[in-house]
């Protein structure tokens, strides 16, 4: 039982580092291209593209531990897949402490203020609604936008 839970350990480790390394590099692909975040059309394809994303590298995680285990039964399966999603979400949220805090730490503020200036545009929404999102503006730091990626 200690080697097989060493074995979805290890690749459970790897498929997260995988997994992370690819919503860091879609990251910076969205970064470096400026895309528009309050496009309803980005915010449906970047959704298709994450849930794809996520799936994907589940599938392959658990298809490379039965592999290796020659079985793999529910239990085992879901071990393996939340050892690879905490690994990943791990290392995003230390991706974006680093590039909130010391690459780009306007960006996220840049980005809260377009959508802030697309929802003023929006007669539908309340005043108040828009000064608490500028409030939440003002508080925003690198350390708080890690913790809300977690």
């Amino acid at each position: 039982m200690q080697n097989k839970f060493n074995l979805l350990l290890n690749n459970g480790l790897k498929h997260g580092a995988i997994m992370g390394a690819a919503f860091i590099l879609l990251g910076i692909l969205y970064y470096i291209s400026g895309v528009e975040f309050t496009n309803f059309t980005f915010i449906i394809v970047n959704f298709l593209v994450s849930i794809g994303l996520f799936v994907f590298f589940l599938v392959w995680s658990n298809r490379q531990a039965a592999k290796l285990s020659s079985t793999l039964n529910y239990g085992e399966a879901l071990i393996n897949s939340i050892i690879t999603i905490v690994v990943s979400t791990l290392i995003s949220a230390v991706y974006t402490y680093v590039f909130n805090a010391f690459f780009d730490p306007d960006y996220a503020k840049e980005m809260m203020q377009g959508v802030i200036s697309s929802l003023e545009n929006n007669p539908n929404m309340p005043a108040d609604q828009i000064d608490k999102m500028y409030d939440q503006l003002e508080k925003m730091t690198p350390l708080s936008l890690t913790l809300d990626s977690l």
